[in-house]
C-alpha cells in the first residue's frame, strides 16, 4: 500500500496440499479501497480475482469408468482442472506497536471465495528420468460435470509497516 494512497494493491498464493493425493492453489490479484485509515488501524474492502487449480492423485484407486486407460498410462492417472477465481472481501490492519519506523500488529481478512465453472481432465503426470513432466491429458471424462465451489474464507496473522515519511 503506497503510503499517501487509500488503495492496497495485493498479490496472493494460496495453497492446500494433502500427503496423499490432493493439491489445490489460488493465485490471485486484489485491489482494496480504505474505509477508515488511521495512524494504527485500516479497514479495506474491495476484491481479487485470479486463477484456481485443484489436482487428485488417483493412487490406483481407479472408477471402474478409467480402468481401461489405466494400462496404457506410464504413471499415476489424476484428475486436475483449473478455473477462474473471484474474491470480495474486507481486510483490516491494527497496528498497536511501534518500534521507530516499524510498526508490528495484527492482520484479518473475512472473504466469500468463488471458483466459478471448470471442468475436470483426465491423465498424469509423466517422469521422463527423473525430470518434472507436465500434465498429459488423455480425455474430458464424461461422468465429470462443470464444477463450482464456493465459501467463506477468513485468514489471521502478523503484519510489519514501514512508516517511510
Amino acid at each position: 500500500m503506497p503510503a499517501n494512497s487509500t488503495l492496497l494493491y495485493s498479490l496472493r498464493l494460496s495453497s492446500i496440499n494433502s500427503v496423499n493425493n490432493f493439491s489445490s492453489f489460488n493465485f490471485m490479484a486484489g485491489l482494496y479501497s480504505s474505509v477508515v485509515k488511521t495512524k494504527s488501524f485500516l479497514l479495506l474492502v474491495g476484491g481479487s480475482t485470479g486463477l484456481h487449480r485443484d489436482i487428485i492423485t488417483l493412487n490406483g484407486q481407479v472408477p471402474p469408468e478409467y480402468q481401461q486407460l489405466a494400462p496404457q498410462i506410464h504413471g499415476q492417472l489424476a484428475m486436475r482442472r483449473a478455473g477462474l477465481c473471484l474474491e470480495p472481501a474486507a481486510r483490516a490492519f491494527w497496528y498497536p506497536v511501534r518500534l521507530g519506523l516499524l510498526q508490528v500488529g495484527l492482520y484479518g481478512a473475512l472473504g466469500y471465495d468463488l471458483d466459478v465453472n471448470s471442468h475436470w481432465k483426465l491423465g498424469y503426470y509423466s517422469n521422463n528420468h527423473g525430470k518434472y513432466g507436465h500434465f498429459k491429458g488423455v480425455a474430458r471424462p464424461t461422468d465429470q460435470q462443470k464444477v463450482s465451489e464456493h465459501g467463506l474464507s477468513y485468514n489471521a496473522g502478523l503484519s510489519f509497516r514501514f512508516n517511510l515519511h
